[in-house]
């Protein structure tokens, strides 16, 4: 199976980083340490898709990043991110360094001060 390439945000880095990585469940599952739930950005539904632990919150993981809203704080994103981009089948696929860019309008990496 080939690889894709994709950005990770972890609590401990506070930067989205480039991985290449497996798009299957497990790869995901394991980078997230847990069971996958897929977050929606506005305007990048249909581009990309961003995985979370499911159980980030019920288990108390640290923040990652805070998820924005029209230009207010909406959620905070606990645990690892990985973010793919999206084909026209649903399938992950290779992520576009720009449309991280527009992604990062909406979810921005956490780091308390």
């Amino acid at each position: 199976m080939s690889t894709i390439h994709v950005a990770v945000l972890t609590p401990e880095s506070k930067k989205f980083e480039w991985r290449d990585i497996t798009p299957n469940l497990k790869t995901l599952q394991g980078l997230v340490g847990g069971l996958i739930e897929r977050v929606p950005v506005p305007e990048t539904e249909e581009e990309a898709s961003i995985y979370v632990n499911e159980e980030g919150k019920i288990h108390n993981l640290p923040v990652s990043a805070i998820w924005w809203y029209e230009g207010k704080p909406y959620d905070l994103l606990r645990g690892t991110l990985v973010v793919c981009g999206s084909g026209e089948d649903g399938q992950d696929t290779d992520l576009n360094p720009k449309l991280l860019e527009k992604i990062k309008e909406y979810i921005t990496p956490f780091s308390q001060k």
